[in-house]
C-alpha cells in the first residue's frame, strides 16, 4: 500500500505508519517539518521530497485567519536538509497558481518542489 498523508507536521504519526506499508509520502504546510527525523529513518539512499509554496506577501489566502506561515524559502529549505544530512539536494519550480487577489486583481503564486537524498 503506497501512502500519503497530508497535514502530518513534524511527521510523528507518518513514520509510525512506516514500516506496514510499501511507500509513504507526508506534507505539511506549518514550519514544524524537522527534517532532521526525516533523515533519521529514511532508508540508505532513499530520497524525501516537498512541494511547497514560494514564500509570498500574506495574499494567497483570502482569510489568513489560522494561517500560521506565508510560504517558504527556497534557499533556506536546501540549507535546512543539508545541514540535516540530506546529499544533492535540488528544487525546482513546478506549478504557478494564478488567483484573484483582493485589490490587486490576479496574482500569480509559484509552488517548488524540494528533494534531498540520504
Amino acid at each position: 500500500m503506497d501512502v500519503l498523508d497530508f497535514g502530518c507536521g513534524t511527521g510523528i504519526v507518518t513514520l509510525r505508519l512506516q514500516p506496514y506499508v510499501r511507500c509513504i509520502a507526508g506534507g505539511d504546510s506549518s514550519k514544524g517539518i524537522l527534517f532532521r527525523r526525516w533523515h533519521q529513518v529514511v532508508k540508505p539512499a532513499g530520497q524525501v521530497c516537498f512541494a511547497v509554496l514560494y514564500k509570498e506577501d500574506r495574499s494567497f489566502h483570502s482569510d489568513n485567519t489560522g494561517v500560521f506561515h506565508f510560504g517558504f524559502d527556497r534557499e533556506e529549505l536546501k540549507k535546512q536538509l543539508q545541514e540535516s544530512g540530506f546529499r544533492d539536494v535540488r528544487d525546482m519550480t513546478v506549478a504557478t497558481v494564478v488567483r484573484d487577489v483582493a485589490g490587486a486583481g490576479k496574482k500569480e503564486f509559484s509552488i517548488f518542489l524540494i528533494e534531498g537524498q540520504k
